[in-house]
């Protein structure tokens, strides 16, 4: 029996502003169409912090594992703009530092170190509104974000072989029926601008149809100077993010949410130095860190029954993505000036490497699972019960080009495809005096393929299975 513990992160990451951001906040109450503000009461309880990663949106001492929560109060605390500022608030949890922003996680010491792995094959779940990006998480803009869950250890029934080390989970503030509107702009060193905007309310006068959108681009040209190239930008990021999310409350026993998303992220890769100043480069070809994901998420879910409620959970993503270097690290004049010895003799060296890596990625998942109501739990009205059924798709095309590599055109083409089927179910028992049972069980299979230019042909096949058993 595993005895399960909650943790929370309460600690706050604390860091000196390197830019004086001006705020111009359009505040939600100057926009909002109702008669008066809604003050705190000092004399309510405090506020339930509820996981919504789970099978079930639960109130976090309740969780059956080890999970970080980082709330909106808290994303405003630290000015996180990005995932990355908030990293270092979660126990536990590692990055890997080659790439313009962290995409490759680890949880206790589990899961992705680069871009040199592979076939795509993520420990760590990473998931935006529904929308899997795993592998691929570095389009993780905190603007108009609920709240960050991080779930750690395997989530073998919930997630199966895509979680092994756990879960990052992001989930953004849905539509209000009430208008809220708000903006934001930050300038500041390094040619920082940011601007953000979001709107949310009713689309009709009944309010059964809701809307938010928001919108920030996030601009900077990076502390890292290029004395070759004389210029300040090859570090830089240009970031876009959009999201738009609609709810429909059809009947009184079906909502159905949508959440679109499109992120487009253009950011330099110039960092590798070699005068030991971090802040100086000499790269004659600087790199390139670039990510554009459009991605879809539908989710309905029907309560008309007495006994189990139906959700349906539609999830799609298209991203193509590219990671290249200036592998020498420095231009051909540097190179020059140093003596390199060949056979014997000792000439001026002449070195020039260059590493990229363009791709494109989609991915399709259907889930379809019941759940018991209240009146619909067993066993003498003691334990939820849930089965559901998971299907997904995932293609991936590569082209790498490496001037070290013996492929025709020095260019390595390659393709992979992977398909998953879950079967799983769980049941939560309560057991009286505040202790409680979680069973799960989860059989998957995944089923993949690859080939590539060098005439490499894999089909690995295999069926899994795992689950989770808890007790607290």
């Amino acid at each position: 029996m595993f005895n399960c513990k909650n943790q929370v992160s309460t600690q706050l990451f604390m860091r000196a502003p390197l830019a004086l951001a001006i705020a111009a906040a359009l505040s939600t109450s100057a926009f909002a169409q109702t008669d008066a503000i809604d003050k705190p009461d000092p004399t309510t309880e405090m506020e339930v912090m509820v996981v919504t990663a789970d099978f079930r949106s639960a109130s976090l001492e309740k969780m059956p594992s080890s999970v970080t929560l980082i709330d909106a109060q808290q994303i405003q605390d630290e000015s996180a703009q990005h995932f990355e500022d908030v990293l270092n608030s979660i126990a536990n949890v590692n990055w890997s530092g080659g790439s313009s922003r962290p995409k490759y996680f680890q949880i206790r010491g589990v899961g992705e170190q680069e871009q040199y792995q592979g076939a795509p094959n993520s420990s760590v779940g990473y998931i935006i509104d529904d929308i899997d990006l795993s592998g691929i998480g570095m389009v993780s803009s905190m603007y108009d974000l609920q709240q960050v869950e991080v779930l750690r250890g395997p989530q073998g029934t919930r997630y199966g072989a895509n979680a092994l080390a756990g879960l990052i989970y992001l989930k953004s503030n849905d539509p209000t029926d009430v208008f809220e509107h708000g903006a934001e702009v930050s300038l500041g060193n390094d040619d920082l601008r940011t601007f953000s905007g979001y709107s949310s309310g009713p689309l009709t006068d009944s309010g059964k149809l809701l809307y938010r959108v928001s919108l920030q681009q996030h601009q900077q040209n990076g502390y890292r100077d290029n004395l070759y190239l004389e210029r300040d930008d090859t570090n830089g990021r240009d970031e876009f993010t959009g999201r738009v999310k609609l709810r429909w409350y059809a009947t009184d026993d079906l909502q159905l949410d949508l959440t679109l998303l499109h992120a487009d992220f253009d950011n330099g890769y110039d960092v590798w130095s070699l005068t030991n100043n971090p802040k100086e480069t000499l790269s004659d070809e600087p790199g390139v860190d670039s990510q554009r994901t459009t991605g879809a998420g539908f989710k309905a879910t029907y309560s008309g029954a007495e006994n189990f409620e139906l959700t349906s959970l539609t999830s799609f993503a298209d991203t193509d993505h590219q990671y290249s270097y200036d592998g020498d690290w420095a231009n051909p004049e540097y190179w020059a000036s140093k003596q390199c010895e060949d056979e014997g003799s000792v000439s001026p060296c002449q070195y020039d490497y260059f590493w990229d890596k363009t791709g494109q990625r989609k991915t399709l998942s259907q889930e379809f699972r019941l759940s018991s109501t209240e009146q619909g739990r067993i066993f003498a009205q003691s334990t939820d019960w849930l089965i559901g059924v998971y299907a997904m798709n995932l293609k991936e095309d590569n082209q790498l080009y490496s001037e070290y590599n013996a492929w025709p055109d020095e260019v390595l083409d390659s393709e992979y495809e992977a398909t998953n089927y879950a079967l799983f179910g769980q049941l939560d028992t309560d057991l009286g005096s505040d202790y409680a049972l979680s069973i799960g069980l989860r059989v998957e299979q995944r089923n993949s393929h690859y080939s590539d230019t060098n005439q490499d042909n894999f089909d690995p096949s295999e069926t899994m299975w795992g689950g989770s058993y808890c007790a607290e």
